[in-house]
């Protein structure tokens, strides 16, 4: 799976390779080469920045859907 991240910094979009086991916490700019790192309180660089959440956030999501 595959999602666009786009740079706080510089406003350019793209497309990285989503993790299937782990949050990514940093990601460099191909553009200006800042270094895009999560906001304070999310897991990850495409749960703040990018067009769809990682795959751990979407299966905690998934096991509480499930308890209620």
């Amino acid at each position: 799976m595959e999602g666009v991240i786009t740079c706080p910094h510089c406003r350019s979009a793209a497309l990285h390779p989503i993790p299937r086991d782990c949050c990514q916490y940093c990601v460099i700019c191909e553009d200006c080469n800042a270094r895009i790192i999560p906001k304070p309180g999310q897991c990850c660089v495409f749960c703040s920045h990018g067009d769809r959440r990682c795959t751990v956030a979407l299966r905690k999501y998934e096991l509480l859907a499930a308890q209620r």
